[in-house]
């Protein structure tokens, strides 16, 4: 069976080749489609004003070589774009977290779910992440996602919270988010925040969701966290 993606990748300020730089800010949307050991990538530039498309380009790989389709992509599209990345960027593009592509998959399958928001969707999600945990223990974007969706089933009124569920989803969450702090990324920074938060250590809350931000300005996931604290 295969799966596809479809999402605005992130807002960029663009140079072109000529120098001749875009005045406002456009939006890369790209799609992800995998049917069996294939996947194809397909990514266009909109103009975030007029909605016209600035630019459009296909790349097929294999799953198996993931990482290598990725780096490829990225190079082609900040080649072609003259796109200057800031250097948390580059860390960010840089640092995939796990060399193991089924890892890598499972987390992507994982995260599908874990953004429809719903109980059993969470609870998809959770096993999708364990699953990558167990090909990569390392994986710390494998463990960042794990402590995001039992943070938010700790946050909930969910059945899973029953009979002691609510007790093992935050000791699974304390686990993973310490796991994940090991080598943080900007979602480990963002589910700390939340929990500080919560623990109304405010200061340093904002601490871990500046550091956050600083590594995933484009992030939607990211800029909600901040929302929630502020709300807080």
């Amino acid at each position: 069976a295969g799966w596809a993606t479809h999402e605005p990748i992130g807002t960029v300020g663009v140079q072109l080749i000529d120098d001749v730089r875009v005045g406002v800010e456009a939006v890369l949307e790209g799609s992800v489609r995998r049917e069996g050991d294939t996947v194809r990538i397909n990514a266009q530039l909109i103009d975030a004003l007029g909605g016209q498309h600035l630019w459009a380009e296909r790349y097929d790989g294999s799953i198996q070589d993931v990482f290598a389709l990725q780096d490829r992509v990225i190079g082609q599209i900040v080649a072609a774009l003259a796109v200057k990345l800031t250097n948390a960027e580059r860390t960010s593009v840089e640092l995939v977290g796990t060399r193991n592509p089924q890892a890598y998959d499972a987390v992507l399958r994982g995260w599908a779910h874990y953004r429809l928001g719903p109980e059993e969707e969470t609870n998809k999600a959770i096993a999708l992440f364990e699953q990558a945990i167990a090909l990569d223990p390392e994986y710390g974007r494998a463990h960042a996602a794990l402590a995001a969706a039992s943070w938010r089933i700790v946050q909930s009124t969910w059945e899973s919270t029953t009979e002691g569920g609510y007790q093992r989803a935050f000791d699974r969450m304390q686990e993973a988010l310490a796991k994940a702090m090991r080598q943080p990324n900007a979602l480990a920074h963002a589910v700390s925040a939340e929990v500080l938060s919560k623990q109304g250590r405010y200061e340093e809350a904002f601490t871990e969701i500046g550091q956050a931000m600083a590594l995933a300005p484009n992030d939607s996931e990211i800029h909600l966290s901040k929302a929630r604290i502020l709300n807080a």
